[in-house]
């Protein structure tokens, strides 16, 4: 197999990766499962809150909205769980799935990029 021919099935295979990761990020209607137990599932609650939290503190990532969220419910007395449980330290499997997909898309455009450049020292 030529070696132009493996770099541009890397390339394809990295692009479909990243329209994944990016599609999958970018469903709007779908609500963090931990947020969504901390509302005790009140779906329309937990959208006010992530609105008004993106109103008042905008440019953040949705992780901090979410962990800010909880902490205020949890700070007020009103969280899914109680005082005892801390969320801060989870990541929800959209979030892990996502950072799969960029690890696998960065990987495979950086091994491209070294083929590409010892091909071209090689001669």
């Amino acid at each position: 197999m030529k070696p132009s021919l493996i770099i541009a099935l890397l390339m394809v295979v990295a692009l479909v990766a990243v329209l994944i990761w990016h599609n999958n990020s970018s469903n709007t209607d779908r609500i963090d499962p931990i947020l969504l137990q901390a509302v005790k599932g009140n779906k329309a609650l937990a959208k006010r809150l992530l609105e008004h939290a993106k109103f008042k503190y905008p440019g953040k990532s949705d992780r901090w909205y979410r962990e800010k969220i909880i902490y205020d419910l949890e700070r007020d007395g009103a969280g899914g769980r109680g005082r005892t449980t801390t969320y801060h330290n989870r990541m929800n499997p959209c979030e892990v799935r996502q950072n799969i997909y960029l690890v696998s898309v960065l990987m495979g455009l950086t091994s491209s990029i070294v083929y590409s450049i010892t091909r071209l020292f090689k001669g």
